[in-house]
């Protein structure tokens, strides 16, 4: 309960932080481009076409409302994947802070976690307007995204904190994560239905085991098909990211003093 009440208040301490340092990254993401904040959009819905084009014409497979699926899990994709990856190295690139003043380092991940989340909110804008041209319908259920959210949040902090840790330790884990995502980007049902392409037990053992398998086809479940998303695994991949997210800052509190001794000896 302690580490909960110290998390609550150095969040609440350096909010402002936070949320300084994530608008700061986006400007400077955009800065000298001239379309701006738009490339948010054109990255995941040029992938869009393209994978759309592959898979229609090419297999001769996807429906008509194919395109907004694939959006759909490119943008649920997108932020856990850029978070994540980004994680890995977050402590050591930013060594000359973290060596100069204290910051807790689960910090620098909700600054790359918040700007990611901006990035996703304006992809889901889109969602909403292509829902309209493919003729799907917009429902009150849509509220049920919320939780979704949530989890998305959660489950992405929890998997970040983990890597964040072993990334100062361990200086070719940029590369084993750049495998192990790659790999779940095939096997979490971007490009296909989890539910149809993969038989029981495989599918349920990919939704137990892969959290963005689950979080794709939860997001799926309300846009495209107003229906409340998979209750258990839900409040499974809930209480994983929550237990998990607790543990490791734990350890990120322990390790303080640790990390910044190797990182400048790095």
């Amino acid at each position: 309960m302690k580490i909960i009440n110290r998390f609550i208040d150095d969040t609440k301490k350096y909010g402002e932080y936070i949320n300084f340092a994530a608008k700061a990254e986006l400007k400077g993401e955009v800065a000298g481009s001239y379309l701006g904040w738009v490339w948010w959009v054109l990255d995941p819905l040029f992938f869009m076409l393209v994978y759309t084009f592959v898979v229609r014409f090419v297999f001769d497979s996807g429906g008509k409302d194919f395109p907004i699926f694939v959006f759909v899990g490119l943008t649920a994709w997108n932020f856990m994947n850029s978070t994540v990856l980004s994680a890995v190295t977050i402590i050591k690139s930013f060594r000359g802070i973290i060596s100069k003043v204290y910051l807790p380092k689960y910090v620098l991940i909700l600054v790359r976690m918040y700007k990611n989340l901006i990035k996703m909110g304006i992809a889901f804008l889109l969602v909403f307007v292509l829902m309209f041209f493919f003729n799907v319908e917009y429902s009150w259920k849509l509220i049920y995204i919320i939780p979704v959210i949530i989890v998305h949040v959660i489950t992405t902090f929890a998997l970040s904190v983990i890597v964040a840790h072993i990334g100062v330790f361990v200086s070719d884990f940029t590369n084993i994560m750049n495998v192990i995502l790659r790999f779940l980007f095939y096997i979490s049902g971007i490009l296909f239905s989890i539910g149809d392409k993969i038989p029981d037990p495989y599918k349920t053992i990919v939704l137990i085991v892969d959290p963005i398998a689950y979080i794709i086809q939860a997001y799926r479940d309300v846009i495209m098909y107003q229906k409340f998303p998979n209750l258990y695994f839900l409040m499974y991949w809930f209480i994983i990211g929550l237990v998990t997210s607790v543990l490791f800052i734990k350890v990120m509190y322990d390790y303080e003093n640790t990390y910044v001794k190797v990182v400048q000896n790095g």
